[in-house]
């Protein structure tokens, strides 16, 4: 292996869309072009893949009589969650976790400047939320709970079901909204066995095409559309459905159903060789990512003493690519709000790598990282000392 031969470790950004995918949005491009909406045999075909994608939603997710709304991706996905409940329920208190993503964050923001009382549900150092704290803060006009299934900046999975079974208890109108984006590939899901309401998923987290997801929502529930027009998807949202990339994301649901359990141990015990090796040759590197209880291919490392963009590009000069945290704000000079919320000091914040692994990651790979990465620290330490 050469220097500059590519090495991805970014995957929690997005991933290489599978040839099974690929093949899918290239034959519904080329050859099944129909309208869904069309009353002809390619419409009917197209709308067959719709409702074949929506079986295999719902089975991904253990969701069989739940509804599936297709969508552009997670952040629509969410945006349709948060926005489309706020509107439709009139009740005006959200709990949402300091360190959902910024698709979750952004519009419930924009809802407590609408009026709505946002109130932010704490996490420890791990980044883990104490659900009977969650409970306590339900009043009788809570409209949404909002909390991140697995964080996709350090891999902290949350208690979804005791979430989700003392909210309800306490108040059985609250929403309880999850975004899954990071988790579908690596961890089973069980939807009515959680006693969710809704759930977002986006294709090219799990080797699918970008600009696809889905929402899926319990069978009564009610949201108020944020994209009018022809009524499609139940008049949830209006527009012609991206039908080669539904195909792309059915064929890529599929890999995962088969291949997750054998891929999950895989990509664990690749990602925790990176962190014994990092732990043992740069010393005083700070995991973030807890030990247990963790998406399994994502690892938060802080280097003391570099600059983690600066640290970022002199990786990247070797092919080894990776990133300093959720692709969100790659160009944000605030820093990770997720770091923040777990006490971790600015300057941890700031020398701060997130690698992420896929079963197509080799531990060749994984040792030239660790060839390269510990001469990196040091030198740039140097440098910036």
């Amino acid at each position: 292996m050469t220097p500059h031969t590519p090495i991805y470790l970014d995957n929690a950004a997005t991933t290489r869309c599978s040839a099974a995918a690929a093949r899918a949005v290239e034959h519904h491009l080329r050859t099944a072009y129909g309208n869904p909406s069309s009353a002809h045999p390619l419409g009917a075909a197209a709308a067959e893949v719709l409702e074949a994608t929506r079986r295999c939603v719902q089975t991904s997710v253990q969701a069989r009589r739940a509804r599936v709304v297709f969508t552009s991706g997670g952040t629509e996905a969410n945006n349709l969650a948060l926005m489309g409940a706020a509107s439709a329920h009139g009740r005006r208190h959200l709990l949402v976790s300091t360190i959902e993503h910024d698709s979750v964050r952004q519009p419930a923001e924009a809802l407590a400047r609408a009026g709505f009382e946002l109130e932010w549900i704490r996490v420890d150092r791990d980044g883990r939320i104490d659900a009977a704290e969650v409970v306590e803060r339900v009043r009788p006009d809570t409209a949404l709970v909002c909390v991140q299934h697995g964080n996709n900046e350090i891999g902290t999975l949350q208690p979804i079901a005791a979430i989700a079974r003392g909210v309800h208890d306490r108040n059985r109108r609250t929403i309880v909204h999850v975004d899954a984006v990071q988790s579908l590939a690596w961890e089973r899901l069980d939807f009515e066995g959680w006693g969710l309401d809704s759930l977002s998923i986006s294709g090219h987290k799990i080797q699918g095409p970008k600009g696809v997801g889905a929402l899926v929502l319990r069978e009564n529930l009610v949201l108020e559309p944020r994209v009018h027009g022809g009524g499609q998807e139940g008049g949830l949202r209006s527009g012609t459905e991206n039908v080669p990339g539904i195909a792309g994301l059915a064929a890529a649901l599929e890999e995962v159903l088969t291949h997750r359990s054998t891929r999950r141990p895989q990509v664990e015990a690749l990602r925790d060789r990176l962190a014994h090796g990092i732990a043992e040759r740069v010393p005083d590197a700070h995991r973030h990512t807890p030990a247990s209880d963790t998406l399994p291919h994502l690892l938060s490392i802080a280097f003391p003493g570099v600059t983690g963009e600066v640290l970022l590009h002199h990786l990247e000069a070797e092919g080894i690519y990776v990133s300093t945290g959720s692709a969100c704000h790659a160009s944000s000079a605030g820093g990770s709000h997720v770091l923040k919320a777990i006490g971790a000091s600015p300057p941890d914040t700031r020398s701060t790598l997130r690698f992420s692994i896929s079963h197509e990651t080799r531990v060749d790979e994984i040792e030239r990282v660790l060839a390269v990465l510990p001469e990196a620290v040091a030198e740039l330490r140097l440098l910036e000392a």
